[in-house]
């Protein structure tokens, strides 16, 4: 009779989970939705849009002489403004797709093979940690070049599981579509096709050695045509590169674990599990399993994606930003589902801890999105301010030193007005608005008094992110 007790128990709990799982992921995509509506754009997504205000031969062009980054995140935000018109809830939209796909891919495979549990964790992280929020609705190819490595690393477990043709092809054009959309996302794939293939010599013998060489090959063919714009633009991308120094070791481990606050939690958990499951196989040393290999594909491509980047960082230019790990997310958030659902697996009383484990990052969750929704609607008030402020059709915008604004911004906003990086004194137009990073003082002031000009002053003003105070200059 207790048998039957504990089965009326479990079988509505197994009813419930699917339910709730498909609610979690609904709630978590609504709440990224509601971040698309703003109109936003700081220098880098202001870049984006303007972009694709161009020709197709045009786009090439400015990627050619002005951009370092691969062209497939470009066209796919053109395809995207080409069918439902260019506005800024378009612009986010396109890096929307790419998030609800993975999410998609996510409710579609891993409750199967990986449990429920597992894939909530994964949903919860990818969709609410502080620094996913902001990249799937960011206007530049972080969301896209990631979507693309998760694909890519759930093919590296099914090779690694099954060894089949079809996954490895998959994992290849998946990685060059990464590839084709940030510089460092060619590198994390290449890492996760090098381990990939070394796991499945381990897992299904030497003979497997053709398939790995291969797939390099494709991987390296595949990504032919840009090494060659790479070595062209490369001289010239580095003489004026913008960084002086690399993010640090903290910036970038907090990236990839979705954020400050998700890191103290994942990383230690993942840490222990990890430690957990490599002294459990250790004790059946027989052969090690696909969980176990994946998991060490994904940690040694973390670790020489890291080595790799400070190195080239300190011996050469500091080519690494926070933003450019980004794309590592995917890992870590496929190693928490593998390595939660081997350890549910092998001690079924732990499935408590996990669901507490997502109960508290649901919390966490919550805050990352109030706190970003919060900043986002500040940002978009301030911005409708100074729109409104300065009306339709300005003639001329001058930027003195305020970050973005004539590279990018002003002219998003104002596609039609000359705009200009100068000094007020330079100016001899009868009428301008002028954006500075500090108040001007009384001479500069009285300098253009004396010239004949009238002027508003309007301090304390907010564009986009960027503090400045406004005069608007006219005779």
């Amino acid at each position: 009779s207790d048998m039957n007790n504990t089965n009326s128990i479990i079988t509505p709990f197994k009813k419930i989970l699917p339910a709730t799982l498909y609610l979690l992921a609904a709630a978590v995509i609504f709440l990224n939705i509601i971040l698309i509506f703003d109109n936003v754009l700081w220098g880098d997504e202001a870049f984006s849009a303007n972009m694709v205000r161009n020709s197709p031969y045009g786009m090439m062009q400015i990627i050619h002489f002005w951009d370092s980054h691969p062209p497939f995140y470009y066209f796919w935000l053109k395809i995207c403004c080409e069918l439902f018109g260019h506005h800024s809830y378009i612009y986010h939209l396109a890096s929307l797709i790419p998030y609800i796909a993975g999410t998609l891919l996510a409710l579609i495979c891993f409750p199967k093979r990986f449990g429920h549990i597992p894939t909530a964790i994964f949903i919860l992280f990818t969709g609410l940690s502080a620094e996913c929020l902001i990249y799937n609705v960011e206007v530049r190819m972080y969301a896209t070049a990631t979507f693309f490595i998760l694909c890519s690393f759930y093919a590296s477990y099914l090779i690694i599981a099954y060894n089949r043709t079809f996954t490895w092809i998959a994992m290849v054009l998946c990685g060059l579509c990464s590839a084709y959309s940030h510089l460092y996302a060619f590198m994390i794939m290449g890492l996760i096709i090098f381990f990939t293939s070394c796991a499945v010599l381990l897992k299904h013998g030497l003979h497997t050695w053709r398939r790995g060489l291969l797939a390099h090959v494709c991987y390296i063919l595949g990504y032919g045509p840009w090494f060659y714009h790479l070595y062209q633009t490369m001289g010239r991308m580095t003489s004026n590169w913008w960084m002086t120094a690399p993010a640090t070791l903290r910036e970038t481990v907090n990236m990839i674990f979705g954020g400050e606050a998700t890191r103290k939690l994942l990383m230690p958990v993942l840490a222990i599990m990890i430690i957990a499951i490599i002294l459990i196989e250790c004790r059946h040393f027989k052969r090690l399993s696909t969980d176990m290999l994946f998991m060490l594909t994904g940690c040694a491509t973390i670790a020489c994606t890291f080595i790799v980047a400070y190195a080239v960082s300190y011996i050469y230019k500091p080519l690494l930003a926070r933003r450019y790990v980004y794309p590592l997310t995917a890992v870590i958030a496929m190693l928490l589902v593998v390595t939660s659902s081997y350890l549910i697996n092998h001690l079924k009383e732990l499935k408590g801890i996990y669901l507490a484990l997502a109960g508290v990052l649901l919390i966490i969750g919550a805050k990352n999105f109030l706190t970003f929704y919060t900043e986002t609607m500040y940002q978009e008030t301030r911005t409708q301010e100074v729109l409104t402020l300065i009306g339709d059709a300005p003639e001329y915008l001058i930027s003195n030193g305020v970050q973005h604004l004539s590279w990018s911004v002003l002219g998003y906003y104002y596609p039609d007005a000359e705009i200009i990086e100068t000094h007020h004194g330079a100016m001899t137009a009868p009428d301008f608005w002028y954006f500075k990073t500090t108040p001007m003082t009384a001479e500069e002031i009285a300098s253009m008094t004396d010239r004949g000009y009238k002027y508003d002053e309007y301090l304390d003003m907010q564009f986009v992110k960027y503090p400045c105070a406004i005069y608007h200059f006219y005779q």
